[in-house]
């Protein structure tokens, strides 16, 4: 499994990993803080390897409280709400040649056309009931998904005056 990357690169805590690096220096600090290289098998895995060297079983590290505590501190989230993972992102270049820049579980961008683009999926959602968050550079543009489906989220990003519109940073992140 990966080392956590180097404190120095980051400055140490996940709201100056974001500002510093951007998600994917994000998640590489959260997977180096709790060892995983970043995909749900490892996590088990990492999880489970750190009940049994405390005498618990792995089933309760990995689906219990304690897990669940784990991720919490290591997010820096506080209270009791639930925590639901962002489980795919991509932030891309959507004028000219469709150009990704960083992602999590995105094969790919196909460019439909002007302000027209899908977002394919590495690993399918389980159906289309999920959220997906569509941000651009320009504020008070409008930014949107059609009908979604498992393995692919269709983003259509407007100008202000309502027109199709190709922006040189596209950003998707789908939640379920």
């Amino acid at each position: 499994m990966p080392a956590p990357p180097a404190k120095s690169s980051i400055s140490g805590t996940p709201t100056n990993a974001v500002a510093n690096g951007g998600f994917a220096a994000f998640w590489d600090y959260v997977t180096g803080l709790l060892g995983m290289s970043g995909n749900a098998a490892d996590a088990r895995t990492a999880l489970g390897a750190a009940a049994e060297s405390h005498n618990h079983a792995a089933s309760e590290i990995t689906t219990g409280d304690l897990a669940a505590a784990r991720i919490a501190n290591a997010l820096n989230a506080s209270g009791s709400a639930p925590l639901y993972a962002c489980r795919a992102w991509v932030s891309f270049n959507g004028q000219g040649t469709v150009a990704i820049r960083a992602a999590g579980n995105v094969l790919g961008i196909t460019d439909n056309g002007v302000g027209s683009y899908t977002v394919n999926l590495s690993t399918a959602m389980p159906d289309g009931n999920y959220a997906a968050v569509v941000t651009t550079t320009v504020f008070g543009a409008t930014n949107t998904y059609a009908s979604k489906g498992a393995s692919a989220v269709p983003v259509r990003t407007f100008s202000t005056a309502g027109a199709l519109t190709d922006y040189d940073d596209v950003n998707v992140a789908v939640f379920r």
